[in-house]
């Protein structure tokens, strides 16, 4: 394979930018010129501010045209009714149809605006006071800070619960959805809105009708109001969601997850390829939601040429041959910030919590260029999401894109944004140093495309972040829980109803059929 390496780094040293590396295709011709002339398109600047600022600010989300479209005399593209059509062949295996979006979006805290969500039919959130009451962060973040040293749940960065939060930024989110409703009857879909992972770590809590409530007691509440709950009845529970983003999610869910998991939908951060955390039946109906980015992180952004590592990577797990050839890049250049915890050391807990925590962590990859994300237990990471958080163009697998294991592929184009390698590269250290030399050569020869990517970085961002480090703020600035739910629709739509139906009615014996 060696040769084909340095076959590719000549390339990427004679010529001017039509050989990509983060493509699975060519694009066409016309959309070439479209991106030349989106860079060497005059933009009104602020006093004192680069063209960089300008094209990082007002530069669309780079698209292969489909045959509709048409780039005006601005070069702003548009449909008829000013809109971007993207439709991509994924559309088809997840049983999604193509999808309208406004683009673009233009600075790290821009609003949604209604024109923005996609999701089309109404929802409605379960909120039996008796019931739900018990699971607002109001009555279990006190009980959580006083196990956790007084942090918040989304800041508690060093015991690595923080990246699993999103249930609470998923409720905040929908809870001013343009499409919520608050009558259940005028609903299509109804959202559960259970903080699991939360109440599983707050574990015993506020007193309730004399006694002292506990994750148990919790649970098996919305699990008796569930069965019986004529709205849930009415298809089994195939039209309800809820949201577990833990990898223990199967046992904090319990026993909700019982009546729930062969006709409910669940949302979660890995796709069930390889593991199932949350031990669902039907893994059709399991969404694949991102993780919560580093509070440190996700409300800047540096300016692509004010960067100064060419890598960055933290991991916390030698014993993975993807992770451990990150230090190979070094070799590659030694402007790189790269660290890799030993898990045979004394030292391997206080280094894996620490990798991802505090100050430094912040800085320094929001000073990098590239940022591999490798994958380690499962195929993906909270990597990415910190990556786009901070502009540094994220390094991603062929195999993890063709599994759809990252969220939202049907909305998400994460070739426009990221680096795609074979899944050997990350395995073979020696073709990972090839890889990283032709890289830096094209970013030397071909900086402009470097440029536009970052520019993509900043326009995905409601799509793949929850835009801000507390949740009851950031509320209005994501559009997560909107692809979560227009997913959950064309699920409920198109799936079937249910699967080991047979299990079920031992335990809920009037299910409906």
């Amino acid at each position: 394979m060696q040769h084909h390496w340095q076959h590719v780094l000549l390339l990427a040293l004679l010529t001017s930018g039509e050989h990509s590396f983060h493509g699975r295709g060519h694009a066409s011709a016309e959309a070439l010129d479209l991106q030349r002339g989106l860079l060497e398109q005059p933009q009104s600047v602020a006093s004192g501010s680069s063209d960089e600022v300008a094209l990082l600010s007002t530069a669309p989300l780079p698209l292969t045209l489909p045959p509709d479209t048409h780039a005006n005399p601005t070069n702003t593209l548009t449909l008829q009714d000013n809109t971007v059509k993207q439709d991509w062949s994924i559309s088809s295996v997840l049983g999604l149809g193509s999808r309208s979006l406004k683009l673009p979006f233009t600075s790290l805290n821009q609003p949604i605006t209604p024109d923005q969500y996609v999701l089309d039919v109404k929802f409605y959130i379960h909120d039996e006071p008796n019931v739900f009451d018990h699971f607002s962060y109001e009555k279990l973040g006190p009980c959580f800070r006083s196990r956790m040293k007084g942090d918040d749940a989304w800041k508690h960065e060093t015991s690595d619960k923080a990246q699993y939060t999103a249930e609470i930024f998923i409720l905040e989110q929908l809870r001013i959805h343009p499409k919520r409703t608050m009558d259940p009857e005028q609903a299509t879909l109804f959202y559960i809105p259970v903080l699991s992972v939360l109440s599983f770590w707050a574990k015993e809590c506020e007193t309730f009708a004399n006694r002292t409530t506990t994750h148990e007691n919790r649970m098996n509440m919305v699990y008796e109001y569930l069965y019986n709950n004529v709205h849930y009845q009415r298809f089994g529970g195939a039209d309800h969601v809820m949201t577990a983003s833990f990898w223990q999610a199967g046992l904090t869910t319990e026993p909700v997850r019982q009546l729930m998991f062969t006709r409910g939908m669940l949302a979660i951060n890995e796709r069930p390829v390889f593991v199932n955390w949350a031990r669902w039946r039907c893994p059709e109906k399991v969404i694949t939601i991102p993780y919560v980015g580093h509070s440190g992180v996700i409300m800047q952004q540096q300016q692509w040429s004010k960067k100064q590592f060419d890598f960055f990577f933290a991991g916390g797990d030698s014993s993975k041959v993807e992770q451990r050839n990150m230090m190979a890049l070094l070799n590659v250049s030694r402007n790189s910030k790269i660290r890799v915890a030993d898990p045979s050391t004394a030292a391997v807990a206080t280094d894996a919590q620490s990798h991802t925590n505090g100050q430094k962590y912040a800085q320094q990859i929001l000073s990098a260029r590239f940022c591999p994300c490798p994958p380690g237990d499962t195929h993906t990471s909270r990597r990415l999401y910190d990556a786009v958080a901070a502009g540094c163009i994220p390094v991603l697998t062929q195999g993890s894109l063709d599994l759809n294991m990252w969220p939202f592929p049907w909305r998400v184009r994460y070739e426009e944004f990221s680096l795609i390698i074979p899944d050997a590269t990350l395995a073979d250290e020696e073709e990972l140093k090839l890889w990283g030399r032709a890289l830096l050569a094209e970013l030397k020869q071909t900086p402009e495309k470097f440029l536009q990517m970052s520019a993509a970085l900043l326009q995905v961002r409601p799509l793949l972040l929850y835009n801000g480090p507390d949740p009851f703020v950031a509320a209005g600035y994501s559009l997560v829980a909107d692809s979560m739910l227009t997913q959950a629709h064309d699920i409920f739509r198109t799936s079937t109803f249910g699967c080991c139906e047979d299990q079920v009615k031992s335990y809920w014996p009037g299910m409906p059929s």
